[in-house]
């Protein structure tokens, strides 16, 4: 989807500190998509509709989407970036074959999950493997559609630069990118893994 960066049809775990500037990245990488605006400097190969599933800060996001069109002079069709503000339960069969045919029907080119934590549902634990490779099962079928699946995720409590729960996420996942807030405004994307290709550089 963006050169050397983000693959299509691949898993992408997008996870660092509160404050950090997760969401507003995404949502600057779903805007760009759908305008095939280059995303942090890096062309987009593919252009497309977007899902945006938000279990957090849903009210904030038509302001930041105005705010991104007001500063780029573009626009975004509402129809190619759709927000589904009802949060998934990925380890609910009947939740998961929503959000599977809601992406069959309109058929967009990448899905983000905001947050990961709160889209795997009601009595799961995100420490517990089997519960994080369930969620991880439905992030495959998403994939399995031809679309890329990225996940919104915090940092653990004692190891802030390592991702928050099991070990079956950093394993589960094609690209591993953590973000953190150097000075007020700014930031640095670290790739971590890349599974099929290279390590990107840092990028501010």
């Amino acid at each position: 989807l963006v050169k050397d960066i983000i693959r299509e049809q691949s898993s992408v775990l997008l996870h660092g500190k509160t404050g950090t500037y997760k969401t507003f990245l995404v949502l600057d990488l779903f805007a760009s998509l759908v305008v095939g605006r280059p995303w942090l400097g890096n062309e987009v190969k593919q252009q497309g509709p977007v899902l945006y599933v938000a279990a957090e800060g849903v009210e904030t996001i038509g302001e930041r989407l105005d705010a991104w069109c007001q500063q780029t002079g573009l626009a975004v069709p509402s129809d190619q970036f759709q927000v589904m503000t009802t949060p998934t339960q990925l380890h609910d069969p009947g939740h998961a074959l929503h959000l599977l045919a809601w992406i069959e029907r309109h058929q967009p080119i990448a899905v983000a999950i905001d947050t990961l934590s709160k889209s795997m549902g009601p009595g799961t634990d995100e420490n517990a493997n089997s519960d994080m490779t369930t969620a991880l099962t439905v992030v495959d079928r998403i994939k399995a559609l031809g679309v890329t699946a990225l996940l919104i995720h915090h940092p653990g409590h004692e190891h802030q630069k390592r991702p928050r729960g099991g070990s079956a996420l950093e394993i589960g996942v094609d690209t591993s990118i953590l973000v953190e807030k150097t000075t007020e405004l700014y930031g640095t994307l670290t790739c971590e893994k890349q599974q099929r290709g290279k390590h990107f550089g840092a990028i501010s």
